[in-house]
């Protein structure tokens, strides 16, 4: 079993290239997984951040091959 990674807020900015509120817009709009308490401090789990851009692909590719046709 993978163990779980958890990143901070600095970590997820670096991570993804964008700001602190482009990641809480995409949290908002359900793009990104909402972060979690840990010790009182957030953290976001990046194999669900992970599953959530590989899915956000998938549908992109599956949208563009759709139209192509």
């Amino acid at each position: 079993m993978e163990r779980q990674e958890w990143m901070t807020l600095e970590d997820v900015k670096a991570y993804l290239l964008c700001s602190h509120t482009t990641i809480y817009k995409l949290i908002k709009k359900g793009e990104l997984p909402q972060q979690r308490k840990i010790g009182g401090m957030s953290r976001w789990s990046r194999q669900e951040i992970d599953t959530h851009i590989f899915k956000d692909t998938q549908a992109a590719i599956k949208k563009y091959v759709t139209e192509k046709k």
